[in-house]
């Protein structure tokens, strides 16, 4: 082989190589944006769910008390609730005059 040809194998290697890497981190990226997709997705059905739950909890029909706050519980041990929201489902659930502020000491002291 001559020198031409070596280099003429060199440039086609590495020119693959370039194509090979593209493509990889566009599948990487585009999986990512899958990943992503399906949280946001799984987290916007989450709180379709808690606000259909907060309201059946609230509303003053016979019987409010059958569905919405079993809902609301179980809502909350979803993997998909963080912890500002944990917070919200908590003031939810709390029973009023329950005396807990909400920071973990009693009202008043």
């Amino acid at each position: 082989m001559t020198a031409t040809n070596w280099v003429t194998l060199i440039a086609a290697l590495f020119g693959i190589s370039g194509v090979l890497t593209t493509l990889w981190q566009r599948q990487r990226s585009e999986q990512r944006d899958r990943a992503h997709r399906a949280e946001h997705d799984a987290r916007t059905e989450w709180w379709k769910r808690y606000a259909w739950a907060v309201e059946t909890t609230t509303r003053a029909e016979p019987r409010p008390e059958a569905a919405g706050p079993s809902t609301v519980r179980a809502l909350a041990r979803s993997p998909l609730v963080t912890i500002s929201e944990m917070d919200i489902v908590a003031d939810l659930v709390q029973p009023p005059g329950s005396g807990d502020t909400g920071d973990g000491r009693p009202e008043g002291g």
